[in-house]
């Protein structure tokens, strides 16, 4: 799946992370350069860089935000929306042609798996992130 979305955006100039950007940007339009920044945990410079790069070609545009005049928000060009839903019909393409080649049920099984494992993923991300915070949270505590 992953060779098929790159072989159709690359020609395109979209990399992977301006490509996630295209994605954050069509699920929470309008948005702001500080919500890319917090959520991709990256630096503004980079971010603005790749605004500007995804500008340039057409795919993100700049508007004023309506509740804040002097504030701009990014949403998706027209492009950069067809951009989105190329991919999300390479991605169905894909499961469809995996789907046909697998034996019943086993497209589901391999799936609940997936679901599984990303579950765990997540959970020992946030476990992990508690652990974190309670270890910093105990020294903050002797410090002061």
């Amino acid at each position: 799946m992953q060779a098929r979305i790159w072989a159709h955006l690359e020609p395109l100039g979209i990399n992977r992370l301006c490509f996630s950007y295209l994605l954050y940007i069509d699920a929470h339009s309008p948005c702001r350069i500080g919500e890319l920044v917090e959520a991709f945990h990256m630096d503004k410079a980079s971010v603005t860089r790749s605004m500007a790069s995804l500008g340039k070609l057409g795919f993100v545009d700049k508007q004023a935000d309506k509740a804040q005049s002097r504030a701009i928000v990014l949403v998706l060009s027209p492009a950069g929306k067809a951009v989105v839903r190329e991919a999300e019909e390479i991605t169905r393409e894909w499961e469809a042609d995996l789907h046909a080649a697998m034996r019943p049920g086993e497209y589901d099984a391999t799936l609940d798996v997936l679901h599984r494992a990303r579950e765990n993923f997540v959970l020992g991300r946030a476990r992990d992130a508690a652990e974190l915070a309670m270890k910093r949270d105990r020294r903050t505590v002797f410090f002061i």
